[in-house]
C-alpha cells in the first residue's frame, strides 16, 4: 500500500518538473525576486492564520477533554441520575462478580464507563474509592427468576470513554431506551416529567 501511494506522489512529481522543464527561460524571468517574495507572503499570512487557528482549537479541545477526565462525576451523581431511568446500584456480590468478570477488563485507572451490549447493565470504575467497581442495571435482581436473570447477563459490552466524557455519551443512550424495569411491572411515568440533568445549573 505505502509502495503505491509512493509511485502515485513521485509520478505527480515527475509530471510537475516536466512542465517546469518545458516553460520559455522568458517567462522564468518574468517572476522577479520581488515578485515571488509578494506571491509567498500572499499565500504565507492566510495559511499561518488557518494553521494557528487550528492549533488553538485543537490545544482548547485536549484541555476540555483533559479536565473532564480529571473531574469527574460522583458515585452520588451517577445513581441519583441512573435512578430516574430505573437502574439501580447493584449491591449483590454474587451479581456483582459475575457481571464483573464479563468486562473486557479487569481493573481500570482512567474512571472509564461502560454500558452492555443488551443496554441492560451500566458499569463505572473508581480506581481511587473503596469500592473500585460500581453496577447499575434496571433489571429487579431480588425479584426476577434466577433462571431468567442469568439469560439477562452481559457477555459484550461497549466503552463509553472515562468520566464526564462518558457520562455525556450514555446520556443520549438512556434516552432512547424505553422506560422498563425487568423482574417488576413498571409504573406510568407522566407525559409532563422531564428528567432533570445533573450538569443543570440550578438558581
Amino acid at each position: 500500500m505505502v509502495y503505491v501511494v509512493f509511485q502515485y506522489y513521485l509520478r505527480i512529481y515527475k509530471s510537475i518538473q516536466r512542465r517546469i522543464q518545458s516553460i520559455p527561460k522568458s517567462d522564468i524571468q518574468f517572476f522577479s525576486a520581488s515578485k515571488i517574495k509578494k506571491i509567498i507572503i500572499f499565500f504565507a499570512v492566510p495559511i499561518s492564520l488557518f494553521v494557528s487557528y487550528k492549533a488553538d482549537n485543537l490545544s482548547a479541545k485536549r484541555s476540555l477533554i483533559s479536565w473532564q477526565k480529571n473531574h469527574y462525576p460522583a458515585v452520588d451523581t451517577w445513581s441519583i441520575y441512573l435512578k430516574n431511568y430505573q437502574f439501580l446500584k447493584v449491591n449483590n456480590l454474587k451479581v456483582l462478580h459475575k457481571v464483573f468478570r464479563s468486562l473486557p477488563i479487569q481493573y481500570d485507572q482512567s474512571h472509564s464507563v461502560w454500558i452492555s451490549k443488551n443496554k441492560l447493565w451500566i458499569g463505572v470504575f473508581y480506581p481511587n474509592h473503596t469500592t473500585p467497581f460500581h453496577l447499575f442495571t434496571n433489571i429487579q435482581i431480588d425479584i426476577i427468576k434466577k433462571k431468567d436473570l442469568a439469560l439477562l447477563f452481559p457477555n459484550k459490552w461497549d466503552h463509553l470513554g472515562s468520566s464526564w466524557i462518558g457520562f455525556n455519551e450514555l446520556i443520549p443512550i438512556l434516552k432512547k431506551q424505553p422506560r422498563i424495569t425487568l423482574g417488576k411491572e413498571d409504573k406510568k411515568i407522566p407525559k409532563n416529567q422531564t428528567t432533570q440533568d445533573p450538569r443543570e445549573i440550578i438558581y
